[in-house]
């Protein structure tokens, strides 16, 4: 080996940067070659805006909604933590390419609704 090397640079990787590549090193004496196998693997999960505290009204309808960018586009999980359990919730999902929503209808709360909920991407 005479210690040559070469070296190609991806500027802006997206997804379809993705794929097998062949490299080829050809001199008087012949030809080598290797294959890479190249893997974008997307972006990590964002929740898009900020979630304040609320106190709810009494019976009175409230909708719940988070949304989250990524690529690819994330899972978002909704639940509410008590000291002893958690409440794990089945919200409405809407997914694009890149953005979650989720929605979660709480109907009419009342004191059990109570207690902090906890949202997660992946």
């Amino acid at each position: 080996s005479s210690g040559i090397n070469a070296e190609y640079r991806f500027r802006r990787v997206n997804s379809s940067d993705g794929g097998v590549y062949t490299v080829t090193a050809t001199n008087e004496a012949g030809e080598d070659k290797a294959v890479i196998v190249l893997e974008v693997v997307g972006k990590p999960p964002i929740f898009v805006g900020s979630f304040p505290n609320l106190t709810l009204p009494h019976l009175v309808p409230y909708n719940l909604r988070v949304s989250a960018v990524g690529l690819p586009a994330p899972d978002i999980k909704v639940s509410r933590i008590s000291e002893d359990s958690e409440v794990v919730f089945k919200p409405t999902v809407v997914k694009g390419d890149t953005t979650t929503t989720a929605a979660l209808v709480i109907s009419s709360p009342t004191l059990e609704d109570s207690g902090w909920y906890r949202v997660t991407a992946t």
